[in-house]
């Protein structure tokens, strides 16, 4: 297959969309809150180059459908395997970013034999490994605090001093601030994946991955999942990498020598 496929997949209880390009070894990519395929093109248009590239809207979000709540995050893991049964993949590569790297911990440690290589990035372990930064507190704060905090999140360095002296920095915020607008299904969606996020803790499992290829990255200057928090789970996986970004939470657009180190790990 070379051309970008989108699919429709009934799996694990829900309607999926699934969008599966290219060939070769297959990996799959697990997007972060909040977001769908429709909104990740920047990011999708890098990793389909890769090879077979398979990823999916989550339950709720994008055009998947929404089944009732609440759902926990071996939901999602469970969708994710669901899907790739469905598609005749029996192993490969996973890639998860920030929520998406929770569930890619999820479903790693639940079938640790169907991973080729895994890869996460901006992400936590919860538990004893450490949380990423909650993100229901922001409701308690006064819009302008929101939207100091909001800049914060994505990197501890962003202000508006900064971002005029940084042009790219600042078109990374201003083309998150333009994906904003969502649909009261994704919006409900997003309200139950921090629900999930919240009881998120794979620490005490993640020994069962000391046997999977693993590769963890994170942005010096993120705060929403701490690099510290990133040092705990290449210590319990034992991981072959672990790598410190000149960036934030979004890392991966702020320092080249990610994507290259991504494709040299998958190769």
């Amino acid at each position: 297959m070379d051309g970008v496929a989108n699919l429709r997949i009934n799996a694990n209880g829900v309607e999926l969309n699934v969008e599966r390009s290219g060939t070769g070894s297959p990996l799959l990519f697990l997007n972060g809150t909040g977001s769908s395929i429709a909104a990740s093109e920047p990011l999708l248009s890098r990793l389909r180059g890769l090879g077979q590239f398979v990823t999916l809207d989550h339950r709720g979000m994008g055009d998947s459908s929404s089944p009732a709540g609440p759902w926990s995050m071996g939901d999602y893991a469970l969708d994710a395997l669901a899907v790739m049964d469905e598609l005749g993949i029996g192993e490969f590569a996973l890639l998860g970013i920030s929520f998406g790297g929770m569930v890619a911990q999820e479903l790693a440690v639940r079938s640790p034999g169907r991973i080729r290589r895994l890869v996460l990035w901006s992400t936590s372990a919860g538990g004893t490994a450490g949380s990423s930064f909650a993100l229901d507190t922001l409701a308690e704060m006064t819009p302008a605090e929101q939207a100091t905090m909001a800049l914060r999140l994505l990197d501890s360095r962003f202000d508006d001093e900064w971002l005029e002296s940084h042009p790219r920095d600042r078109m990374l915020v201003e083309a998150r601030r333009s994906d904003d607008g969502q649909s009261p299904q994704m919006i409900e969606a997003a309200l139950k994946q921090l629900e999930a996020r919240a009881r998120h803790d794979v620490a005490d499992r993640l020994h069962v991955l000391r046997e999977v290829s693993v590769y963890v990255g994170a942005g010096r200057y993120d705060i929403l999942a701490p690099p510290s928090n990133a040092e705990a789970i290449a210590r319990l996986t034992n991981a072959a990498r672990f790598e410190l970004y000149e960036g934030g939470h979004l890392f991966f657009f702020q320092d080249p020598q990610a994507f290259r180190d991504l494709a040299s790990f998958l190769a």
